[in-house]
């Protein structure tokens, strides 16, 4: 997924502007408990520009057809509260019976890393994803977990 930010020069097209409060309305439908949703929208869209976001919500979409039957009516409540930081990641993930070596759960931490940090270039956030898990094995005393 790109997450570079449009240029601050550069205006969206008329095509893309025009996109923009449909791609609203989707993200307030797929987070309709989130706090603050319509500002997040406009703060994760003027730093992460529309194709980034129309690439996080189709993502975010799909999520629940990867889910238990039971579960996947919940997702959406479960991934508010995430983001609501009412709940941590692993909570979630135990919720929504997700298992650890799962690759829902990589995708569901990279979706959540770049709805709480859109500023960090895309970059950045693949190298912590990659570096991540080796702080999990074999942690030694004194070192620390990256963001």
């Amino acid at each position: 997924m790109d997450q570079s930010p449009p240029a601050p020069s550069q205006s969206p097209k008329p095509d893309q502007e025009a996109a923009v409060p449909s791609q609203c309305q989707r993200f307030l439908d797929l987070h309709p408990q989130l706090a603050d949703a319509k500002e997040r929208f406009q703060s994760f869209y003027s730093t992460v520009g529309l194709k980034a976001v129309q690439e996080y919500l189709d993502s975010l979409q799909k999520i629940p057809s990867s889910l238990p039957t039971e579960i996947s009516p919940e997702f959406i409540k479960w991934w508010c509260r995430l983001l609501n930081r009412q709940l941590q990641f692993d909570s979630v993930i135990i919720a929504l019976e997700i298992k650890p070596d799962d690759p829902l759960r990589m995708e569901l931490s990279q979706l959540a890393f770049v709805m709480q940090h859109p500023q960090l270039p895309h970059k950045t956030r693949t190298i912590i994803s990659k570096v991540k898990p080796l702080y999990k094995i074999g942690r030694a005393p004194g070192l620390s977990q990256p963001p």
